[in-house]
């Protein structure tokens, strides 16, 4: 009876989630302040990203491993007919919440 346990570790778009829900706004829950809606995560546990849909936005994150960075994609819109706005690379875990609460408050 050798067995190997493997431990399960969450995937990179479960982490973003994580991230986001303690992040706040003028003191309130980002992820309620802005509305968000939904939620897919794409990817496993090496790479993934997570989408986050908020009224008339969607929100694309993607995780950088390589530099321990995140990319965002913000588009405008409703699928087929969204819009890309806006791409950001480079943006630091704590950085998220103002980006997108700029991004989606600026246009």
């Amino acid at each position: 009876m050798n067995q190997k346990i493997q431990e399960k570790h969450p995937a990179v778009w479960e982490i973003i989630l994580d991230q986001l829900q303690v992040m706040k706004i003028n003191g309130f829950p980002m992820l309620a302040y802005l509305g968000a809606k939904r939620f897919v995560g794409l990817g496993d546990d090496r790479d993934g990203s997570l989408m986050v849909f908020f009224p008339n936005y969607k929100v694309h994150i993607i995780f950088d491993a390589g530099s321990d960075l995140y990319n965002l994609q913000i588009h405008k819109g409703k699928f087929p007919k969204d819009i890309l706005l806006n791409v950001i690379n480079g943006v630091y875990a704590d950085q998220l919440a103002g980006i997108i609460h700029r991004e989606m408050g600026s246009r």
